[in-house]
């Protein structure tokens, strides 16, 4: 939980920044087995295949669908956290 703007530097610096620079944006991951397995976890992961699946005009229907399907499946579980924190909030 982030309690003051000044925490945003250490949620960005330890959480943020290493799921982008590791999502596949800067470099393949197709050679990384391990790394390719890890990022799997990350939403930005997914949206960034996404894009490069449409920048490159390879539509493949059973990995548009896995990656739009893991991109729901972390909005769905981040809205529901996210809605449980506010309510708790409200009620306290």
């Amino acid at each position: 939980m982030v309690r003051n703007i000044n925490q945003f530097q250490t949620v960005y610096s330890f959480l943020i920044a290493p799921i982008f620079y590791l999502s596949g944006v800067f470099f393949p991951l197709g050679d990384r087995p391990v790394l390719s397995v890890i990022v799997q976890f990350s939403p930005f992961y997914h949206g960034v295949r996404l894009l490069q699946l449409s920048a490159w005009g390879q539509w493949h229907p059973g990995e548009i669908a896995w990656h739009l399907g893991m991109l729901l499946l972390f909005t769905a579980g981040l809205c529901y956290w996210a809605y449980r924190k506010v309510v708790k909030i409200l009620t306290t």
